[in-house]
């Protein structure tokens, strides 16, 4: 028998899947279905007697699969989150003909990445938002040595580099001295920008001089010192399971980790809280004031905020322009996409951070 898991993993056989299974010691094969939501293609939840698991194979690059494990077990250990350990992981071909990872089906379900509410009624949107930004909050007790990106090669937290940032994410070391957070924020998100350009007319050059004038007007705040923590990049509703009735709502799994690094925790709160500004406004305030009453913002926020947003937006907005996905107007530019997003943020955060 096969199974269709998908273009990006293929035709598979039930032997190959009870091969994988029985490295690892986790039972007899029942059903394998491709999982839903994502857009890598890369995981199959297989149900065996001994419970349901996530096949997670034909990473996009070789440390994704090491990294992915470096934070879910960092998470879970020092953060008591709920990170999907343990997180096994096949470096060999043979079974395959790409390395695979088996971690355990973290269980609830994901918020649709369409809509942060999820169907929720009024009062579980609120609680589910508050809890998202507690669970965030937890997330970055977790610190680090530096700023920079823990490297498998390494098995260490190497600084940034601008060749790296710039080569980002196919994650080559990078020639050169370390470079300054402010440096890293600002070159990267431009380059991000730059390299837009090539997907389309939408990305124009007063988008790149209209970022470059928001980021260098934050650059002062962005040199003001900080605890380096994980920085989970992609922390989004389709990355977080929830479970649970009303009035008990809880994460109840956080998973696809393969952007983390160590950096500015602030530099995390926009990729969610743009999500919900998408669906609704209040719900924003709801998530970044439970982020902040469980962790206050640093003095400088509110100036460095806009820095990072745009930064979070520079990488979704290029994201979409390489897949020629849009949900705007077709005259829209990005400084007309993500401008919405820095006025919709501007009442939130102003009330919120202080400056």
């Amino acid at each position: 028998m096969t199974i269709d898991a998908g273009p990006r993993l293929g035709r598979l056989t039930e032997d190959q899947l009870r091969r994988a299974l029985d490295r690892f010691g986790l039972g007899a094969l029942r059903s394998a279905t491709p999982a839903s939501g994502g857009h890598s293609g890369q995981n199959l939840v297989l149900s065996t007697d001994t419970g349901d698991h996530l096949l997670r194979g034909n990473p996009a690059y070789p440390w994704q699969l090491p990294t992915e494990r470096y934070f879910a077990d960092l998470l879970a250990r020092r953060a008591a989150l709920p990170a999907p350990v343990p997180y096994r992981i096949d470096p060999g071909t043979d079974v395959f003909g790409w390395s695979y990872a088996i971690l355990p089906r973290l269980p609830g379900e994901p918020l649709p990445d369409s809509d942060v509410r999820g169907g929720l009624n009024d009062s579980g949107q609120r609680e589910v938002a508050g809890e998202l930004g507690r669970v965030l909050a937890r997330a970055h007790t977790v610190t680090g040595p530096r700023p920079g990106r823990w490297r498998p090669e390494a098995d260490d937290v190497l600084p940034f580099t601008l060749a790296g940032e710039l080569d980002w994410p196919s994650r080559q070391p990078g020639a050169g001295p370390a470079i300054t957070w402010r440096e890293r924020v600002i070159r990267r998100c431009l380059g991000t920008l730059h390299g837009a350009t090539r997907f389309g007319p939408a990305t124009t050059p007063g988008d790149l001089a209209w970022a470059g004038r928001i980021l260098d007007a934050a650059g002062p705040a962005l040199d003001a010192p900080f605890t380096p923590t994980v920085v989970l990049e992609d922390f989004k509703p389709g990355n977080v399971h929830i479970t649970g009735t009303a009035g008990r709502w809880s994460v109840s799994g956080l998973f696809d980790l393969t952007d983390a690094y160590f950096g500015d925790a602030e530099a995390d709160l926009p990729r969610m809280l743009c999500s919900y500004l998408d669906a609704d406004p209040a719900l924003a305030r709801v998530y970044l004031g439970s982020y902040v009453a469980a962790r206050p913002a640093r003095p400088g926020a509110l100036a460095r905020f806009p820095a990072y947003l745009l930064a979070d937006r520079a990488l979704v907005w290029s994201f979409l322009q390489r897949h020629h996905l849009r949900y705007w107007p077709e005259t829209w530019t990005f400084t007309d996409w993500a401008g919405r997003y820095l006025d919709l943020a501007h009442p939130v955060v102003a009330e919120l951070f202080p400056s």
